[in-house]
């Protein structure tokens, strides 16, 4: 009990006076009480009290001197902000470097970190996209034009990737700053994967996984087996495949077996990934498959037919109803990349 009455006195002693407390301190110290014993009177610590006759005996007042306290640096803030602009690729150690440099002011690299992060600015990576030519984006505004109202429920999303057991591992991690930097071990050539999948809203994300580089001859294999079943099924629908411009899409065998089975194909603007939302289902496996150890090809297949099994037909559908909102985006931003 007296331990806690103690600690209860330390924490009470920590509350920042008022000027009327102040006042009352400095009568009491005229009257010649103790320190010790004004300090129990209003709870502090008798170091505060002592700072404050200190300061009475001074300035002959208990008020805060003008200026006193944490003080703004506003030509700081704005040499900062004005370096940032210049360069946004700088560490804080080189806006350091460069403050001292250029306007000869001293300021830590984590002075200037608050300077930034007071002024809203944070530390991201960019997110990568296609470069985008003027043809490239009149062909984007050329297919948001025309796909404008279309519906989305009657469209076959395809396309390829690549999925190695080293996908998305974390490129950084958290540790105590007196702990040695740990080792991760990775393989020359890690073990990988191709994958075809395909989605249609309200059904299950279907995939294929193939050895080496996909040729027309591979991918005509592919579709017989998935897309012609997949269509069958809704044969009462009219359906729309969506392919990208990869050279085994449009050869003519290709193009041959399109024709015989009555698929119609989507016109598709290159360079355009973030235009499908199957690309976000790529995304979604390698996140999962990054946080598992794979020791072999065998596993690596395995976890692969396994994520893919645990997509929802809720995220697929809803990846899907995104289109609207990625074809509203495609025009305000004039077709440049957008940020799905």
């Amino acid at each position: 009990m007296i331990i806690i009455h103690i600690l209860i006195q330390m924490t009470d002693r920590k509350r920042q006076l008022t000027t009327e407390e102040k006042d009352r301190i400095i009568n009491l110290y005229t009257r010649k009480y103790t320190v010790d014993s004004i300090a129990d009177i209003y709870q502090v610590a008798e170091s505060t009290i002592y700072r404050l006759i200190k300061k009475y005996k001074k300035t002959n007042s208990t008020e805060r001197t003008k200026g006193s306290g944490v003080k703004s640096d506003q030509n700081k803030t704005d040499k900062i902000i004005k370096i940032v602009n210049m360069d946004n690729n700088l560490s804080t150690n080189d806006i350091s470097k460069l403050l001292l440099e250029e306007y000869n002011i001293e300021c830590s690299k984590s002075t200037v970190h608050r300077h930034l992060k007071n002024n809203n600015y944070i530390n991201r990576t960019p997110i990568l996209k296609p470069l985008l030519t003027e043809e490239h984006k009149n062909c984007r505004e050329n297919w948001a034009i025309f796909y404008q109202y279309y519906n989305w429920d009657n469209v076959i999303w395809s396309d390829e990737c690549n999925i190695n057991a080293q996908s998305n591992k974390k490129s950084k991690i958290w540790i105590n700053k007196t702990d040695d930097v740990p080792i991760r071990r990775v393989v020359k050539y890690p073990i990988s994967i191709h994958v075809w999948g395909c989605l249609l809203k309200s059904n299950k994300l279907i995939i294929e996984i193939y050895e080496k580089t996909m040729d027309s001859n591979k991918y005509i294999e592919i579709l017989k087996i998935h897309l012609l079943k997949l269509m069958d099924i809704n044969k009462d629908v009219k359906l729309l495949y969506q392919q990208d411009n990869a050279p085994c899409h449009t050869s003519f065998s290709t193009i041959s077996f399109f024709s015989e089975n009555k698929i119609e194909v989507m016109y598709w603007p290159p360079n355009s990934p973030d235009l499908n939302p199957i690309e976000n289902i790529w995304n979604i496996l390698k996140r999962n498959i990054g946080n598992v150890i794979i020791k072999n090809k065998q596993e690596l297949i395995n976890i692969v037919r396994n994520e893919a099994s645990k997509i929802s037909i809720e995220i697929i559908n809803n990846l899907i109803n995104s289109m609207d909102n990625r074809i509203e985006e495609l025009f305000n931003k004039s077709f440049d990349s957008i940020s799905y």
